[in-house]
């Protein structure tokens, strides 16, 4: 596959999976609705991971900041702790406080 084709296998996928966050938040079902966000938005990084680097396969890593890093792109210290701080604290810290009192 050329760079350009393994771009759009990541990206078209993109939509489909944020409706399905969009479909579940609306239902309910915070958990899940985050849990397509993410892998919503971990597509769209890979997708701008592959455009980075000289690679067509990002790495096999779920962590947003470090995909996020390795494209030598220009992100302040503090939105990058922004962006890891406020990713880990939803899923973790108070994701579960919101749903469950």
């Amino acid at each position: 596959m050329t760079k350009k084709e393994h771009i759009e296998y990541w990206s078209s996928q993109v939509k489909d999976d944020f409706d399905c966050a969009i479909v579940l938040n609306k239902a309910k079902h915070y958990a899940q609705s985050l849990f397509w966000a993410h892998l919503a938005l971990e597509k769209m990084i890979k997708a701008f991971w592959i455009y980075k680097n000289d690679s067509n396969t990002p790495p096999l890593v779920h962590n947003l900041v470090r995909l996020i890093v390795q494209t030598n792109e220009f992100f302040s210290d503090d939105d990058l702790l922004f962006f890891g701080t406020t990713v880990f604290r939803m899923k973790i810290l108070d994701l579960p406080k919101k749903l469950y009192g």
